[in-house]
C-alpha cells in the first residue's frame, strides 16, 4: 500500500549546491477511524546524475491518547447527612505521548438516565480539559474533585464517562449514601 505522496517528483541541483525536502504526514483514514496505535513505513528514493541511489527510510507513528482514571469506582467510605457533604479526589493520566482532549460526561444510573435534580448530588470539577502528552518524563496528570451532597436518605450510584477526543477513555462509578443519622452530620 502507497501512503507517500510527492508533490515532485524530480529536481535537478547543480553540483556544490544543496536542496531540503520537506516531508508531511497525514494519516490514511482506516487509522482515523481505528481505535488502535499504527505505525506507517515509507521512503525517498534520492537518484544521483552518475547513477548512484540513495534511499532514505521514513516512518510515522500515528498515536491516539488515551487517559487512565486512577480508580474505576470512587465511593464514599461512609454515610454522608443529608444537610452535609464530603468531597474525594481520583487522578487522571495520559500515559500517552498525544495531548488528550477530554470531558467528563454524566452517564446516568445504573437504572438508566436521571432527574436533574439528581445529577447535582454528585459535583465533578472540573469536567473538561487538555492533558498534555508525557513527553520524555513521566505521565502528565489531572486532579478531579468530586464533591458528594446527598438531597435524601438513599443509597446514589452516578457513572462518569471519559470521553477523550479522537482517542480511549473510561468510565467511573460515583457511589454514596446519604442518611438523616446526626452521627454523620459533621
Amino acid at each position: 500500500m502507497r501512503l507517500l505522496q510527492a508533490s515532485v517528483s524530480s529536481a535537478h541541483v547543480p553540483p556544490r549546491e544543496s536542496v531540503t525536502i520537506r516531508v508531511g504526514f497525514r494519516p490514511p483514514e482506516f487509522a482515523l477511524d481505528s481505535a488502535e496505535d499504527s505505525a506507517f513505513q515509507g521512503s525517498i528514493l534520492l537518484t544521483f546524475s552518475n547513477g548512484t541511489e540513495q534511499l532514505f527510510p521514513l516512518s510515522a507513528d500515528f498515536i491516539r491518547p488515551e487517559l487512565l482514571p486512577s480508580v474505576g469506582t470512587l465511593a464514599f467510605p461512609s454515610k454522608v447527612h443529608i444537610k452535609a457533604q464530603r468531597t474525594l479526589t481520583f487522578t487522571l493520566s495520559n500515559p500517552t505521548q498525544a495531548d488528550a482532549t477530554w470531558q467528563l460526561v454524566d452517564g446516568g444510573s445504573d437504572g438508566g438516565e436521571s432527574s436533574p435534580s439528581e445529577q447535582d448530588v454528585f459535583v465533578v470539577e472540573p469536567r473538561a480539559g487538555k492533558l498534555e502528552g508525557r513527553g520524555v518524563g513521566h505521565p502528565r496528570t489531572q486532579i478531579i474533585t468530586v464533591r458528594f451532597a446527598p438531597k435524601e436518605s438513599k443509597p446514589y450510584a452516578r457513572r462518569l464517562i471519559l470521553r477523550v477526543e479522537k482517542g480511549r477513555g473510561g468510565v467511573i462509578t460515583l457511589i454514596g449514601e446519604g442518611t438523616l443519622d446526626e452521627r454523620f452530620e459533621s
